[in-house]
């Protein structure tokens, strides 16, 4: 795994592209973003700052915009993130390898649109499914 320096939490729009994020700044903006939607985001930051501090990783979180409906991004159905975002948090391993693995990924779709979600890899691997 390829830890850089210092990861940045930042907010993003997801929910409308098809998209395959596969950096860590892009993982962790759709991490931060997920959790920040959720009204108990504050005590699940410190749980995520926890980690990374025990790991020696520097990280900062964006402070929030001023658009005043979305001042930490947007994730359509983001309350269908909470599973994903409490499996991640619940463990260390799994953490590090969704944000700095080559092989970690999420996809984003358009539930406006007729494609379906296929996802091949030839290793092992967990899968959350928002869907909706």
């Amino acid at each position: 795994m390829d830890i850089p320096d210092k990861v940045f939490f930042g907010s993003g729009e997801f929910g409308w592209d098809f998209n395959k994020l596969s950096t860590t700044g892009e993982k962790a903006s759709y991490l931060y973003t997920a959790i920040r939607s959720f009204g108990d985001s504050e005590a699940l930051l410190k749980k995520l700052a926890k980690i990374l501090d025990k790991k020696n990783i520097k990280y900062e979180f964006q402070k929030p915009s001023g658009d005043k409906w979305a001042p930490y991004g947007y994730i359509d159905h983001s309350d269908k993130t909470r599973d994903f975002v409490e499996a991640i948090l619940h463990s260390e391993r799994r953490l590090m390898r969704f944000l700095f693995s080559n092989e970690s990924f999420v996809l984003t779709g358009n539930d406006n649109s007729d494609f379906g979600v296929e996802i091949e890899v030839d290793y092992h691997h967990e899968e959350f499914y928002k869907g909706n």
